[in-house]
Protein backbone atom coordinates (compact mmCIF):
# COMPACT_ATOMS: atom_id res chain seq x y z
CA UNK A 1 0.00 0.00 0.00
CA UNK A 2 1.35 3.43 -0.87
CA UNK A 3 2.14 6.05 1.75
CA UNK A 4 0.90 9.60 1.21
CA UNK A 5 1.88 12.79 3.04
CA UNK A 6 -0.75 15.41 3.87
CA UNK A 7 -0.24 18.88 5.34
CA UNK A 8 -2.77 20.66 7.54
CA UNK A 9 -3.69 24.15 6.37
CA UNK A 10 -4.55 25.13 9.94
CA UNK A 11 -1.65 23.95 12.11
CA UNK A 12 0.91 23.29 9.32
CA UNK A 13 1.90 19.82 10.54
CA UNK A 14 2.55 16.98 8.10
CA UNK A 15 1.04 13.53 8.58
CA UNK A 16 1.70 10.27 6.71
CA UNK A 17 -1.20 7.99 5.77
CA UNK A 18 -0.99 4.49 4.31
CA UNK A 19 -4.04 4.17 2.06
CA UNK A 20 -5.43 1.60 -0.35
CA UNK A 21 -5.86 2.71 -3.96
CA UNK A 22 -9.66 2.74 -3.62
CA UNK A 23 -9.70 4.46 -0.21
CA UNK A 24 -10.79 8.11 0.00
CA UNK A 25 -8.33 10.85 0.91
CA UNK A 26 -8.47 12.07 4.52
CA UNK A 27 -10.03 15.52 4.90
CA UNK A 28 -9.51 16.47 8.56
CA UNK A 29 -6.25 16.85 10.49
CA UNK A 30 -5.84 14.12 13.14
CA UNK A 31 -3.14 15.96 15.11
CA UNK A 32 -3.94 16.68 18.74
CA UNK A 33 -3.29 20.21 19.95
CA UNK A 34 -2.29 21.55 23.38
CA UNK A 35 -5.83 21.29 24.76
CA UNK A 36 -6.16 17.64 23.73
CA UNK A 37 -8.71 18.26 20.99
CA UNK A 38 -7.97 17.26 17.38
CA UNK A 39 -6.98 20.16 15.16
CA UNK A 40 -9.64 19.33 12.57
CA UNK A 41 -8.07 21.55 9.90
CA UNK A 42 -8.32 20.84 6.19
CA UNK A 43 -5.63 18.58 4.70
CA UNK A 44 -3.90 18.97 1.35
CA UNK A 45 -1.75 16.33 -0.35
CA UNK A 46 2.00 17.02 -0.44
CA UNK A 47 3.67 15.79 -3.63
CA UNK A 48 7.16 14.40 -3.12
CA UNK A 49 9.81 12.84 -5.30
CA UNK A 50 9.39 9.06 -5.51
CA UNK A 51 12.10 6.75 -4.23
CA UNK A 52 13.80 5.05 -7.16
CA UNK A 53 16.14 2.12 -6.71
CA UNK A 54 18.02 0.76 -9.75
CA UNK A 55 18.72 -2.93 -9.24
CA UNK A 56 19.85 -3.91 -12.73
CA UNK A 57 23.27 -3.74 -14.32
CA UNK A 58 24.33 -0.91 -16.60
CA UNK A 59 24.08 2.02 -14.21
CA UNK A 60 27.72 2.31 -13.26
CA UNK A 61 30.20 4.96 -14.36
CA UNK A 62 32.54 2.27 -15.67
CA UNK A 63 29.98 1.32 -18.34
CA UNK A 64 30.39 4.61 -20.23
CA UNK A 65 33.23 5.18 -22.70
CA UNK A 66 35.51 7.92 -21.44
CA UNK A 67 37.87 8.07 -24.40
CA UNK A 68 36.55 8.96 -27.88
CA UNK A 69 36.98 6.28 -30.51
CA UNK A 70 37.99 6.77 -34.15
CA UNK A 71 34.34 6.62 -35.17
CA UNK A 72 33.59 9.59 -32.91
CA UNK A 73 36.42 11.63 -34.39
CA UNK A 74 35.27 11.14 -38.02
CA UNK A 75 32.06 13.12 -37.46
Amino acid sequence: MPTYVYKCLSCGRKTEFTLDMDEEDPTMCPQVGNVGDPCGGKLTKVFQMPNVIYRAGGFRTTDARLEPTEDDLDE
